[in-house]
């Protein structure tokens, strides 16, 4: 219900501003009963005040207080019930609030949460639309709910069209003469109201007006006389200052002597009752005036309670002549089938009972039952039954005291049963795993698979998933113990007469080459038969995860296990394999445990490599294995791949832990085999004679089987490298290349088999392709430039004595070249094969080096050309035009020409002899041209051009019969122009400055 309060007078102890719903209080008690309620905590025997922000109050301690001092903290910080007292002071002291107005309360909802809108003591309606609004207190909602609760004004309708007063008119012209005679009647009405009657003279009416205008202003008058103190809502005599206000008590305390005095004080008192019973008939009377103003609704109100009284009378009479035929109706129409529900409830209830204790008796045999299933290893049998009695326990049986511990005891028991099953599983795991090698030679099928098909299923019905990391454990122990027990047996067994005391690192230091690869290849055997065994592990644990997942059981071949796929939607692979079986887990705990149990065998792979990698690495931090050779490398390299190969194919991952100590170990066995073969080459370089050599059976059979590119990979090589078996067959004079005859030096021979031995080094270690190829490139660079600086820069006159270097020393060195040139294609190709596409961009390098084995080529030849050029300039330096001819220059001229051709005629072919002849040709043109030009020499055929011509027909005919040099008199038959071009140029500055340019 709705109360009224003065908002000016609102007390801080009216609401909380705590709790979110707005609780109001009539009183400060309730306000304290609230705090100490909802906001206050008793820790230990001290109380902490929690009414304020964040829980804490900003006046009292934290500590807290006891409870006096917390009631007196709350009636001064919160209640403010002094502060109510002093401000009640000062307001009844002060002369101009001595009596104030009485106040209406603010409006509030004692049960919020009950009020409705039949809880309001207003007609909300007849409020807002009074008519009175001016004349009444126009804050009624303002001052007790707030600013925005004024009246506001109501927008215009937007969705109503403006109606034109047009439309109206027709209306308006129907009614205007009824609206005419209706204001004429309402003013003819207002005139007889306020006129007086017939015969009246108009005093009367104005008499009585006068009389209660006398009555209401004597009322009003004498109310005025009673203090104002008297009216207030909150008067007590209680409280003493207003006790005093109302009887001053100066005139009780205040001791006198004199009598007159005393009188004085007699007759206050008297004045003061009289002025109080005075007081008390103006009340009186006002209140008689006010009941008489009131009277008919008295009477109205007593009238219409003796009527209720009627019909509440009436209504009791009605409601016990209705209770009496309910009871008739009740007693003939109800009872007996009342009693029939009632009995057949009865009977439900005992047919309940029945089955409940059926079912005890069945819940009494499951601790049995259960033995009996572990007896036979049916854990998913066990633990079914064991979660079925436990639902029953907490479903149907709840509440049966003779079961109250058998829950307790079910889970006691589950909780032994996944304990057996991991021990179950770590021990066939142990058996299978350590089974030893003879029997498993040929079988490598589980022991007991039924007995791995049930703990698992145990296992996966509990969502017991870490059994794979028991399975890793063990996996990883039984391959350390494998391979270390394998190393000692060995061990062992080879140092049966040597010191007992040395470490296990020492005794595998302590073997030689072929003990230390027969017990790798035993640790390589070992360790793979363990691997395999993990691999039939992890494929009956994958045929067990599709069935618990819901699939049938795969009889395809179990490599292709790993590649099962279940789909997240249905498929056809997804049947039930029978009615009474159950999804043990989801399709991402199928993924998942597939997932773990691959990487595991993974690992374990992984893992056999890494041990394995430490004997590899024992050996080769001592240096053994720096000091193997070719032969023996090949074979470690070609054992260590084999097994990593079949690693790769358990697990069907690629493996890096061992290649990776293989690489090591490659990368040290090719830099020093880089090594060996760059010193010995560079050695055999500086011995070089650069005379031409006999080329060895084996080394022309090594040549022709590059004829058709070196083999390729998985295949035997055709040729072999090393020591072979020697030949009856005489050695050759000249190396045989795609049908042509090469004279070439020893050191190419080398040099061929050097880079035969390279490529033959990439097939044996393919993952240093790269650096193979690139110490290739360091041979090949190195052989031309050192071949270019031996003879081009006559570095072989200091190195080995030679007196000088000849132009065959010049074909040799080109024909050598040219051997290698053709068989870089070949190398290039080889290595093609071998190298990762993305790496091909390095084959560029073979195409620099046969660029710059053509140059150097080239450059050769240029040197013989120049070679020659020289001589003819010092020959024809001494020539001179005069009898007999021919000249002793021009003879020496022949002789040296047919020289170099005998020369170049054994070492070079025809082609390349024409090719460089010709340029000889112009040569001996040139300057031949040259010395007559100097002698001044024309064809005039005066005698002087008879000698020449007589000499130059004897230089005709002494080198036409040679090859390449039949067409010699062609060449001659422009010298003359030659000449005459050289004196025009000789004359023309500019010009002569000009052909020298283009020559």
């Amino acid at each position: 219900m709705l109360r009224l309060v003065d908002p000016n007078e609102a007390k801080p102890w009216q609401s909380c501003a705590i709790c979110s719903d707005k609780i109001f209080f009539r009183t400060p008690r309730e306000f304290s009963s609230h705090l100490r309620q909802a906001h206050c905590t008793k820790e230990g025997g001290s109380f902490v005040c929690r009414y304020g922000k964040n829980g804490v109050c900003p006046s009292l301690p934290v500590e807290g207080v006891s409870d006096k001092d917390y009631e007196a903290h709350v009636k001064k910080n919160h209640t403010k019930h002094e502060e109510i007292k002093a401000e009640f002071n000062a307001t009844v002291t002060t002369d101009e609030t001595l009596y104030p107005r009485p106040r209406l309360p603010p409006i509030s909802f004692p049960n919020a949460n009950a009020f409705t809108v039949y809880s309001s003591t207003q007609n909300l309606p007849a409020i807002l639309n009074d008519p009175r609004l001016l004349k009444r207190q126009t804050d009624f909602f303002t001052k007790a709910w707030g600013e925005d609760f004024v009246p506001q004004e109501v927008p215009p309708l937007t969705l109503l069209p403006r109606i034109p007063t047009i439309y109206f008119d027709d209306y308006l012209k129907k009614t205007e003469f009824r609206i005419k005679v209706h204001h004429k009647l309402k003013r003819q009405l207002i005139v007889a109201s306020t006129t007086a009657t017939p015969g009246d003279t108009g005093f009367t009416a104005a008499a009585i007006a006068a009389a209660k205008r006398q009555s209401v202003d004597k009322v009003a008058s004498d109310i005025s006389l009673i203090p104002k103190v008297f009216m207030m809502p909150n008067f007590a005599l209680e409280d003493p200052e207003i006790f005093n206000h109302v009887l001053p008590w100066s005139m009780v305390t205040q001791e006198t002597t004199t009598e007159g005095v005393k009188g004085m004080q007699r007759n206050s008192a008297k004045l003061l009752q009289e002025k109080l019973s005075h007081y008390l008939d103006i009340t009186e009377v006002n209140l008689a005036h006010q009941i008489s103003l009131r009277s008919e609704d008295f009477f109205s109100a007593m009238a219409s309670q003796d009527q209720l009284q009627d019909h509440v009378g009436e209504t009791v009479s009605e409601i016990k002549h209705l209770r009496m035929k309910v009871q008739k109706v009740q007693e003939v129409l109800c009872s007996g089938f009342l009693d029939v529900l009632r009995l057949s409830s009865l009977r439900s209830r005992y047919l309940s009972v029945y089955e409940k204790l059926k079912l005890m008796a069945t819940v009494h045999q499951t601790q049995p039952t259960i033995q009996l299933l572990l007896s036979t290893s049916d854990f998913v049998g066990a633990l079914d039954l064991i979660s079925t009695t436990q639902e029953v326990l907490q479903q149907e049986l709840a509440g049966i005291q003779s079961f109250r511990h058998l829950g307790s005891q079910l889970a006691e028991l589950e909780r032994v049963i996944e304990r057996m099953m991991e021990a179950d599983f770590v021990e066939f795991a142990t058996a299978n795993l350590g089974r030893m090698a003879e029997d498993e030679m040929g079988n490598e099928d589980l022991v007991d698979e039924d007995r791995l098909v049930s703990v698992l299923f145990g296992l996966l019905r509990k969502h017991k998933f870490h059994f794979l990391h028991l399975y890793r454990d063990e996996a990883y122990s039984t391959i350390k113990s494998t391979i270390r027990q394998t190393v000692q047996d060995i061990v062992t067994d080879s140092s049966e007469n040597e010191e007992e005391s040395q470490s296990l690192a020492d005794a595998l230091r302590s073997l030689d080459f072929l003990q230390w690869m027969g017990m790798l290849e035993k640790v390589f055997s070992a360790s793979l038969n363990v691997l395999r065994r993990m691999q039939v592990m992890h494929q009956s644990i994958v045929r067990v995860l599709v069935i618990a997942v819901g699939g049938v059981k795969s009889h395809s071949d179990p490599d292709d296990l790993d590649s099962i796929d279940i789909p997240e939607s249905d498929s056809d692979f997804l049947k039930p394999v029978c009615s009474g079986m159950d999804i043990l887990i989801t399709t991402t705990d199928y993924r998942k445990l597939t997932q773990e149990s691959k990487e595991l065998l993974c690992a374990a792979c992984e893992m056999a490599q890494l041990r394995c990698a430490k004997l590899i690495n024992v050996r080769g931090k001592a240096g053994y294995l720096d000091s193997l050779s070719s032969s023996e490398f090949v074979r470690l390299t070609r054992m260590v791949e084999d097994f990593v190969m079949d690693c790769e194919r358990i697990c069907g991952r690629q493996s890096h832990s061992l290649r990776a100590t293989l690489l090591s170990q490659a990368k040290k066995f090719v830099e020093r085999f880089h090594e060996e073969r760059k010193n010995k080459l560079s050695l055999i370089l500086d011995n070089e004679r650069w005379k031409q050599a006999d080329v060895p059976t084996e080394l022309q059979s090594l040549v022709d089987s590059l004829v058709d590119g070196v083999y390729p990979r998985g295949k035997e090589s055709k040729f072999s490298i090393g020591p072979t078996v020697t030949s009856e067959q005489k050695p050759s004079p000249d190396l045989l290349v795609n049908g042509q005859r090469f004279s070439v030096v020893g050191t190419v021979l080398l040099l061929v088999n050097m880079l035969v031995e390279y490529c033959q080094c990439v097939d044996d270690t393919p993952m240093l392709v790269t650096d193979i190829m690139n110490k290739l490139f360091e041979t090949l660079k190195m052989f031309n430039s050192r071949t270019c600086q031996l003879v081009l820069g006559a570095g072989a006159l200091q190195l080995v004595g030679l007196k000088t270097i000849t132009a065959k020393h010049l074909a040799l060195a080109a024909r050598c070249l040219e051997v290698v040139t053709i068989h870089i294609p070949v190398f290039k190709a080889h290595f093609e094969q071998r190298l990762p596409p993305k790496q091909y961009v390095l084959l560029s390098q073979f195409d620099q080096i046969l660029k710059d084995y053509n140059n150097h080529r080239q450059e050769l030849f240029s040197k013989i050309v120049n070679l020659m050029e020289e001589l003819f300039k010092n020959i024809f330096s001494k020539w001179e035009v005069k009898a007999p001819m021919p000249s002793q220059a021009m003879r020496s001229a022949v002789k040296q020409i047919t020289k170099l051709h005998e020369s170049l005629s054994l070492v070079l072919p025809e082609t390349q002899v024409e090719s460089i002849f010709r340029d000889i040709k112009r040569a001996f043109k040139q300057s031949l041209a040259h010395k007559l030009d100097k002698l001044g020499m024309t064809n005039d055929g005066g005698p002087q051009h008879g000698l020449v011509t007589s000499d130059l027909a004897f230089f005709k005919e002494s080198l036409k019969n040679l090859s390449g040099l039949g067409d010699i008199g062609r060449s001659l038959d422009d010298l003359w122009r030659t000449v005459n071009e050289l004196k025009i140029n000789r004359g023309s500055p500019s010009t002569g400055r000009k052909n020298i340019l283009q020559r």
